[in-house]
């Protein structure tokens, strides 16, 4: 994972890097979790998906406040080979005090 800004309290996209271990259907969906300490807008200005050099700008991407949950649930229509990297970018997101 990594964050475009690391000032303290400053909005930043989050990048989360993934390897598949095994081949992903068409329109899988990814539950991510985050600490306390970060937080997320009520909705996203960015949501996406890089992968084999395309961005898939997201539909479907809810913020779960009370959960400390994002579920990336719609608009990428593509089948993940396995072993392939893709990243999930969300943002802009507050950067945590610590």
């Amino acid at each position: 994972m990594s964050q475009s800004d690391y000032g303290l309290l400053l909005p930043s996209e989050y990048l989360i890097t993934y390897t598949t271990i095994n081949r992903m259907p068409l329109n899988s969906q990814f539950i991510i979790t985050y600490p306390a300490t970060v937080r997320p807008p009520d909705v996203l200005d960015i949501c996406s998906i890089d992968y084999k050099g395309v961005r898939y700008n997201l539909t479907g991407c809810i913020v779960d406040k009370p959960n400390l949950t994002i579920y990336v649930t719609e608009g990428f229509d593509v089948e993940v080979e396995k072993g392939t990297e893709l990243v999930i970018r969300l943002g802009l997101i507050i950067t945590p005090m610590s």
